[in-house]
């Protein structure tokens, strides 16, 4: 049991650290913690010891989240006074909001809503193009109404294997708890 313990601190400790390091990576951890209803002191702990212009960015995802998942798409609608946020399913690229009011369904029984967001750079001064892409929202009626980003929590379950397999520490606690590399693959 205390190995286990231990080989889940330090997980989060590497997971945490690559978070720092990285606002997109940081991005897509936050959602994955809100999507599979992880107790909030892990995010506490997270937006914690982030740099403070990534707590910043997070925080307005954050913001945008509790707006989608309130039902109000109004509150969700982009504006030039908006400030930037990451938007998890597209790496290295920032939105300021929904681009359109209204929602169209995915289609299936899932329930899931096509949103439409325009993304700019990540870094200021960098030009680039504002793309329009869709990105699908999935409320899970199961886990009590938690927002769902299947692309960004696909990503980061394998961002998250390629993380385990690369730390030296966290081997070594795979092999003291009688695990493999095999154990822990997505």
């Amino acid at each position: 049991q205390d190995k286990e313990e231990e080989l889940g601190l330090e997980v989060r400790e590497l997971l945490f650290e690559k978070a720092a390091a990285d606002v997109n990576f940081g991005a897509r951890l936050l959602t994955s913690l809100r999507s599979h209803a992880v107790h909030y002191c892990h995010e506490r702990d997270l937006l914690s010891i982030i740099p403070e212009a990534h707590q910043c960015l997070l925080n307005r995802m954050r913001s945008h989240i509790e707006r989608l998942t309130s039902g109000d798409p109004e509150d969700c609608l982009s504006s030039r006074l908006c400030r930037a946020f990451p938007l998890p399913t597209h790496r290295g690229r920032l939105t300021r909001g929904t681009a359109r009011l209204e929602r169209k369904r995915a289609g299936g029984a899932t329930g899931a809503q096509v949103l439409v967001y325009d993304l700019e750079p990540l870094e200021a001064g960098e030009t680039a193009d504002v793309e329009r892409v869709q990105v699908l929202l999935k409320e899970d009626d199961a886990a009590g109404s938690t927002l769902m980003w299947e692309s960004a929590a696909a990503n980061l379950l394998g961002l998250l294997e390629r993380l385990i397999l690369e730390s030296e520490d966290i081997q070594a606690l795979l092999k003291e708890c009688g695990l493999r590399k095999e154990d822990v693959r997505v």
